[in-house]
């Protein structure tokens, strides 16, 4: 037994490979994403030496991961459910080990521009509700269903569609007597609030129903390219809901459908007219999106637009590939002429090679890898010269062209409100603001040409020294304290939005990315500062500010206060590979791969 555990075959293949167990190893500088539960890292099975996937929590008195992999244990065996290995409970993390799938529907749409065809759309839907059926028939409902937790398979099974994180997934079945759980009301949103059903919203008991009008607005999503109510803006996360349940009330099925294909409209109203414990047809509803496929020339054949995308993604780069090796061999031949024909020919052919390196130039950039971004780029940016008759909602239209937006902010005059001019846009993701900054020159909004800048962008230079730093600090820069902990850099850039343009809002955060209760917010001129600073005492989150206009000294260290955790104990042996990790800085945020991810789905992602 002893030397099985030590032999090569189980040892890691790197540095930053560790051994779980003696059939797993995780690699802890490959982060393949992260959620409200944890993190995900690349891994590997050692005995069949295939990469898998580990999900990471922290080792607390409820573990999600458990109650995940208790749910998928069950309903193991069937096309499109990930496999699962083992759940392990180390000395301060739990893992739960599993497949490894590939992207999700919400990134190969984003790979496609939000442009799907009806056959892709059509067949995603065929096999969304093959799985939800599977997962109905073992007595679940899942509670959560959006794109980000549709994905394909790899290899062999990269055109089947598989459902992932059950961690919000629940029995509809009363185990006591096999009988549907009663009806109730009263209760809280669970899932994700832009595609949960209006009887969710209303605070009704979710049952089978509910996720069949989730594949619904799912679907009109993958149609449209986004629904009515993303990019809400509100004070707090209830207000949202209601927001999101008005809109849903305010756009009937047709309405939300409009100059969609019949089948739209055909699904959410049959979810919409489901009683509580019936069971949906899923076969007709197959059979109408089968035979929507039919009408249109087409077969249930799996074939999908991102592989379309592949294709011709190859065909440029062959094409490439030719013009550099035809390039090759003209310049050796006119570096072999003497004459003075050879010589004009040879400045020709270089003019020639400039111009195709500058088309191949322009070409990468279009289809360049929008994974690896520079360190300066930033989710959100900073708006101006707006007309003062655009709306929010028509800010927000107008960029998701670049990438699907969180949020979309008009900044008004506290007495009037009345638009100032300039606003926020966030993106879900860097790249889509990569992608409107590289188009800046060309952003024309209602006749007004707008100007635009990373709202992170501290200054137009870099600060050379902290000697320039603290002098800007004091001028144009005020220090906030006794922040609440749940304050985000929104809320505080609304809190002083009348005072003045608020360029950057930099929140204080300890070395495990904890908050620390202070900020320092930037301003463009002095008077704000002044403005910003009247404001001393007021209440934000439900505390009272400490507002200033200079930097205090020796307020909070990175360490933090409270007694913490005692230091030496457990054993040698226990020692935690992603705690050991973190500590000598070895993590580190790996861009692209398995884009799988798990969260809390209570914070909706509108």
């Amino acid at each position: 037994m002893t030397s099985h555990s030590t032999s090569t075959t189980s040892s890691p293949k790197e540095e930053n490979e560790k051994l779980l167990d003696k059939n797993f190893t995780i690699i802890i500088n490959k982060q393949l994403g992260k959620g409200g539960f944890g993190q995900i890292y690349l891994g590997r099975n050692i005995k069949e030496n295939v990469p898998i996937a580990i999900k990471v929590e922290e080792n607390g008195n409820r573990s999600h991961l458990y109650l995940e992999y208790e749910i998928l244990k069950s309903i193991q065996g069937k096309d499109g459910i990930p496999h699962v290995y083992k759940f392990r409970q180390g000395h301060k993390h739990n893992y739960l080990i599993m497949e490894l799938l590939g992207k999700s529907i919400d990134k190969l749409f984003s790979e496609c521009k939000k442009e799907f065809s009806y056959k892709t759309i059509f067949q995603i839907g065929y096999q969304m509700i093959q799985r939800i059926e599977y997962v109905h028939s073992r007595g679940y409902i899942h509670r959560d269903i959006k794109p980000g937790n549709f994905v394909i398979g790899r290899g062999d099974n990269s055109k089947k569609l598989y459902i992932i994180d059950f961690g919000l997934s629940k029995k509809y079945i009363d185990k006591t007597n096999n009988k549907h759980i009663p009806y109730k009301e009263g209760k809280g949103l669970t899932g994700t609030a832009r595609y949960v059903s209006l009887s969710t919203h209303y605070g009704i008991e979710q049952s089978r129903r509910d996720d069949i009008e989730g594949i619904a607005y799912n679907l009109i999503y993958l149609a449209k390219g986004r629904l009515p109510w993303q990019g809400v803006k509100t004070k707090n996360k209830k207000e949202k809901h209601k927001k999101i349940m008005e809109s849903k009330l305010a756009y009937t099925p047709d309405k939300l459908c409009e100059g969609l294909s019949y089948e739209f409209v055909s699904l959410l109203k049959y979810a919409r007219e489901l009683g509580f414990e019936d069971r949906p047809d899923y076969k007709s509803i197959k059979l109408m999106f089968k035979n929507s496929v039919v009408k249109n020339g087409g077969s249930l054949n799996w074939e999908y637009d991102w592989d379309k995308k592949k294709t011709e993604d190859s065909k440029e780069e062959d094409e490439k590939s030719e013009k550099s090796e035809k390039s090759k061999k003209s310049e050796k031949s006119e570096k072999s002429e003497k004459s003075e024909k050879s010589a004009e020919k040879s400045e020709s052919s270089e003019s020639s090679e400039k111009s195709e390196k500058s088309e191949k130039s322009e070409n990468s950039s279009k289809n360049e890898n929008l994974e690896n971004l520079p360190s300066n780029v930033y989710e959100e940016l900073f708006v101006r010269n707006l007309s003062y008759s655009t709306s929010e909602q028509s800010l927000a239209e107008f960029f998701m062209k670049y990438g699907d937006v969180e949020v979309a902010q008009i900044v008004k005059d506290k007495k009037t409100q009345k638009s100032r001019g300039f606003g926020f846009v966030k993106f879900y993701e860097k790249k889509a603001a990569y992608l409107a900054m590289k188009d800046s020159e060309n952003l024309m909004l209602d006749d007004r040409k707008l100007q635009i800048r990373y709202s992170n962008d501290k200054t137009k230079e870099n600060k050379s020294s902290q000697n320039t730093q603290n002098t800007q600090n004091s001028n144009f820069s005020i220090f906030v304290g006794n922040l609440s902990f749940k304050s985000k850099e929104s809320d505080i850039r609304n809190f002083f939005s009348d005072c003045g343009q608020v360029l950057d809002v930099r929140i204080a955060k300890n070395e495990e990315g904890k908050m620390k209760g202070f900020a320092h917010v930037d301003f463009d001129t002095k008077e704000a500062v002044e403005k910003a600073i009247e404001k001393n005492g007021q209440s934000l989150g439900g505390r009272e500010l400490r507002i200033d206009a200079s930097t205090p000294k020796g307020r909070g260290n990175s360490q933090g206060r409270g007694r913490g955790k005692p230091r030496g104990r457990g054993r040698g042996g226990n020692v935690d590979p992603v705690d050991k990790a973190k500590k000598s800085g070895a993590i580190i945020q790996s861009e692209g791969g398995h884009v799988k991810k798990f969260e809390d789905s209570d914070e909706d992602d509108d």
